[in-house]
C-alpha cells in the first residue's frame, strides 16, 4: 500500500474506493480497510447508551481527507477557525490536564474559571466530543472533527470520545 506523508510520522492512503479521497493512516489502518472495502461483513448497531471513554487519537480511523487537504495541509488547518497545525496540537496537548482535573471532582464550568487557558480544549474537546463506532481493534471515526483529532494523532495523545456504534465482524458475531 502507498502511503502520502502529511508530515514526517502522519501519513494518508488513498481510498480505493474513490480515488480523489484519502484516510489517514492510524494504528490498525488495515483493520479498517478489511470493514471500508467489506462493509457487507459487518454489522453496526447504535449503542443504547453512549459510552464516554479516553482512547490513543492513533486508533481512530477513517479520518478523510481530499486530494486538496493531502497536497495542502497548511490550507487544511488555516480553515478551521483560522487556526495552525500549532494551534490545534497546543489545545490537543492540553487534554489531559483537564482529564486529571475531572477526575478530581472539578466540572467544566470549575475547570475554565480556575484555569482559563484550558477553555479552548475544553470547547473542542469536551463539550463537543468526538463520536466513534468501536470495533474489535480500532474507533471508527463518525461525523466531524477532523482537525481535532489530527491534532490529537500528531502528538500521539489522547482523546475523550463518545461511542455510539458498535461494528462487529459477521463472523466473530458468536464469540465474545
Amino acid at each position: 500500500m502507498d502511503y502520502t506523508p502529511i508530515r514526517t510520522d502522519i501519513f494518508a492512503a488513498r481510498d480505493s474506493l474513490n480515488s480523489e479521497r484519502y484516510f489517514v493512516v492510524g494504528n490498525h489502518y488495515s483493520e479498517y480497510m478489511d470493514y471500508w472495502i467489506n462493509h457487507e461483513n459487518y454489522t453496526e448497531t447504535e449503542c443504547e447508551r453512549s459510552e464516554y471513554i479516553y482512547i490513543n487519537a492513533r486508533d481512530i480511523e477513517g479520518i478523510h481527507l481530499s486530494e486538496y487537504d493531502v497536497s495542502h495541509m497548511a490550507d487544511f488547518w488555516e480553515n478551521s477557525m483560522g487556526g495552525t497545525q500549532d494551534t490545534f496540537t497546543d489545545i490537543a496537548k492540553r487534554i489531559p490536564d483537564v482529564k486529571l482535573m475531572l477526575e478530581s471532582g472539578m466540572d467544566l464550568d470549575d475547570i475554565k474559571i480556575s484555569s482559563p487557558e484550558l477553555e479552548k480544549c475544553i470547547e473542542i474537546y469536551f463539550k463537543n466530543i468526538q463520536q466513534v463506532g468501536r470495533a474489535e481493534n480500532f474507533y471508527v471515526f463518525l461525523y466531524d472533527g477532523r482537525h481535532r483529532e489530527m491534532a490529537a494523532k500528531i502528538i500521539d495523545g489522547i482523546i475523550p470520545v463518545k461511542v455510539t456504534r458498535t461494528i462487529r465482524h459477521k463472523g466473530s458475531l458468536g464469540s465474545s
